[in-house]
């Protein structure tokens, strides 16, 4: 009895695992495969379990929310990513920035999220920042159709636009696959555990195998919800600047260039004069009474030789 429960358990394991369709979690049972041609007397006799419901088409309506862009033909899971590079003139990019979040934070965290926000202004001033964005495709569709003539009207222009698409349809429906097979298994050695005959040893090895199978469920159910979150939500990356105001090519372009780096220059020679002394200083102490020492020996020596 001993041997026949811990063989149909293998068995189901390695079933299981193989509809998994994961090499690595194939189970080597170790059994004599006569284990497995047990007699149906071994075990009372329980109807077979009905298959689990095949996940309902994906309708219309689901489809066009998690891909506006995409007509909707059957069960398509895809994840987009839209990029816009901003260029206004001074003052122009912090405003414009302040306003996109601020649309993001009123439309809410169902609808609009805001993953990071990065600024920086250089030493002439100029700004720049990035501003990445997750959304519903909806309020993506709509925040890029006003983009243009928002940007327009506060005297900037859109410098680069790229979208990308990453097609989830057969990772989502190979882990949805995989999951329905594991949690099968699962409810078949829920049901070994409950057999009045098995022993200590044999419910231990069933504890064991149960929990190796429910820690794969949580892993592939973590996997899906982050897959299906990259659909049901687009990102959308803003990256924003100042233009530089254009450089003259006049005749005395030189020399103004030559008076506004003479400053500049002057600076970094007094900067490296003071840090020169800086450093000098504390080997004074040492220099000063040192050399005077050397000098007076010096003495003593041409006085001796010149009597």
């Amino acid at each position: 009895m001993r041997n026949r429960i811990l063989g149909l358990a293998a068995g189901l394991t390695t079933l299981g695992l193989a509809g998994c369709d994961s090499p690595e979690q194939v189970y080597h049972a170790g059994q004599d495969h006569a284990l497995y041609d047990m007699s149906r007397s071994a075990l009372p006799y329980s109807p077979p379990a009905e298959p689990a419901p095949a996940p309902p088409p994906l309708d219309q309506e689901r489809t066009q929310e998690i891909a506006p862009d995409t007509p909707a033909t059957g069960a398509q899971y895809i994840a987009y990513t839209h990029l816009y590079g901003l260029s206004f003139q001074p003052g122009g990019a912090e405003a414009a920035m302040d306003t996109h979040r601020e649309r993001c934070r009123e439309a809410g965290p169902a609808v609009c999220q805001i993953r990071s926000a990065n600024a920086r202004t250089d030493r002439n001033q100029y700004f720049s920042a990035t501003l990445q964005l997750r959304a519903v495709p909806s309020w993506i569709a709509s925040f890029r159709a006003d983009l243009q003539g928002e940007t327009e009207a506060g005297g900037g222009r859109i410098t680069t636009q790229t979208s990308n698409a990453t097609d989830l349809t057969s990772p989502i429906l190979d882990t949805e696959a995989r999951l329905t097979a594991k949690r099968q298994l699962r409810d078949r050695l829920t049901a070994l555990l409950e057999h009045e005959n098995a022993s200590v040893e044999e419910l231990v090895q069933l504890e064991r195998e149960l929990s190796r199978v429910q820690g794969d469920i949580e892993s592939s159910e973590a996997q899906l919800e982050a897959m299906r979150a990259r659909v049901s939500m687009s990102t959308l990356n803003l990256n924003y600047s100042t233009e530089r105001p254009p450089v003259s090519n006049g005749a005395f372009a030189p020399v103004g260039e030559a008076l506004s780096n003479s400053v500049r220059n002057f600076s970094s020679a007094l900067g490296d004069v003071i840090t020169f002394l800086v450093f000098l200083i504390p080997w004074l102490v040492v220099i000063i009474p040192g050399g005077w020492l050397a000098l007076q020996a010096l003495r003593r020596i041409f006085r001796r030789r010149t009597k």
